[in-house]
C-alpha cells in the first residue's frame, strides 16, 4: 500500500470511527480498502449492496450468517467479536433503510441466539 493509498484508509476510519456496515458501502468504500467491486456497485456506484438486494437475497444472506455465526464462535472464538459486530453493523443499517423489521434486529443483538444449541 503506497502512501496517498494509507492516507484514504486513514480518513474513512476518522470518518467512520466505529466502522461501517458493509451493506452501505458504495464504490467508493471498495476503492478506499482496493476490495473487489460488486457488478451491481459498479453499475449503481451511489447505490449500496443492501439498497440493491431483493428480499430473497437478504433473506438467504441472513440465513447464511445465522449458520455461519455459531461455528466461527465454537470453533474461532478469538473472530467471533469483530464478526459479529460487523454483522450487527449491517443489520442496523437493513433497519434504517426499511428493509428488515425490528423483530430481526431484536433477534440478532441476543448473542445467545448464536450459540449452538441455544
Amino acid at each position: 500500500m503506497n502512501k496517498s493509498e494509507k492516507v484514504k484508509v486513514k480518513e474513512w476510519h476518522k470518518k467512520y470511527p466505529n466502522g461501517k456496515a458493509e451493506l452501505s458501502w458504495v464504490k467508493i468504500d471498495y476503492e478506499v480498502f482496493d476490495y473487489e467491486i460488486p457488478e451491481r456497485i459498479i453499475k449503481n456506484p451511489e447505490k449500496t449492496e443492501g439498497e440493491m438486494m431483493n428480499d430473497g437475497e437478504i433473506e438467504q444472506w441472513f440465513i447464511d450468517n445465522l449458520k455461519t455465526l455459531p461455528v466461527i464462535k465454537e470453533e474461532h472464538p478469538e473472530l467471533f467479536p469483530e464478526l459479529y459486530r460487523n454483522f450487527c453493523l449491517d443489520i442496523e443499517y437493513l433497519f434504517s433503510i426499511n428493509r428488515i423489521g425490528e423483530d430481526v434486529v431484536e433477534f440478532v443483538f441476543n448473542k445467545s441466539n448464536f450459540d449452538f444449541g441455544g
